[in-house]
């Protein structure tokens, strides 16, 4: 699925084309999402992930992602990009947090659902 978003980076409206896709497969969620021709901040964002279940009660969220920027060249671009990396991180740590508090995998019924037992869209 392909969409232009208009989400808010550094306070600043910023558009961008996102492609979005999942997969249920079992009871193990994959997905993906891209982000091209951001107006602002990045150029290009790459993310992939899934949810795992570890038992009844548990699972394991693992994302991995990769954005492309040219604000990070030039004089200083190594101590830029140590910098961009750990504010990154902080981000990524807060929003899987959030997802945790929000999301749980039911084993006897594996879709994803939100705490209210509704299932989880995009």
């Amino acid at each position: 699925e392909f969409s232009w978003v208009n989400f808010t980076v550094d306070d600043k409206p910023t558009f961008s084309l996102v492609q979005k896709f999942g997969r249920l497969e079992a009871d193990m969620y994959i997905f993906c999402e891209r982000h091209f021709y951001v107006s602002r901040g990045h150029n290009s964002v790459q993310g992939v992930g899934g949810v795992f279940p570890l038992s009844a009660t548990k699972c394991a969220v693992v994302h991995a992602s990769r954005t492309s920027t040219d604000q990070a060249t030039g004089f200083g671009g190594t101590v830029k990009r140590r910098i961009l990396a750990n504010h990154m991180t902080y981000k990524i740590e807060k929003n899987l947090e959030q997802m945790r508090a929000k999301f749980k995998i039911n084993k006897m019924n594996p879709k994803m659902e939100d705490a209210d037992g509704k299932p989880a869209g995009w």
